[in-house]
């Protein structure tokens, strides 16, 4: 069995060759297949199995990403305002092991980490046609961000 289309919240079906969804795993298989179609998917010979897998996911410990257009490279006091070595591959902003076990360890309990984990590139030092001249596309992966946050006022999630 396969997906053929959707069924949207009005009841209208939309038949398609494919099918694929933005969403994570728990949300696109637990959520969105719902009513006949589990019954139909619970049929598949090793579904159950599968499904017991995602339901087992872990989202504690989650990442954000952030695009950023900006007007200038970043200056890391080489004074060039043209790329170089420094703007190529991935750019870290920790110092330390402490530092990455830190954000995890608060991560982990539900508090936005004090010093994030971030990871920079900037993918129009090594690809001008992806911004204008002079402009730059600079990305941020921020690792260890909280899937729930902890209210700190009364310790609440």
């Amino acid at each position: 069995a396969r997906a053929a289309g959707v069924v949207l919240e009005g009841g209208e079906e939309v038949r398609a060759r494919a099918v694929c969804s933005g969403c994570d795993p728990h949300t696109t298989f637990i959520k969105l297949i719902r009513g006949k179609n589990r019954s139909r998917a619970m049929g598949v010979e090793g579904y159950s199995k599968f499904e017991d897998s995602i339901r087992r996911l872990d989202f504690s410990s989650g990442a954000a990403k952030i695009n950023l257009a900006v007007s200038r490279l970043p200056d890391f006091g080489f004074g060039s305002s043209e790329p170089g070595p420094e703007h190529m591959g991935t750019i870290h902003f920790e110092h330390s092991q402490r530092e990455l076990d830190l954000a995890w360890q608060q991560s982990s309990v539900g508090l936005l980490p004090m010093q994030p984990v971030i990871e920079m590139t900037i993918p129009s030092s090594a690809d001008k046609t992806i911004a204008p001249p002079g402009s730059h596309v600079v990305q941020l992966f921020v690792q260890y961000i909280p899937y729930e946050l902890l209210n700190t006022s009364d310790g609440t999630r």
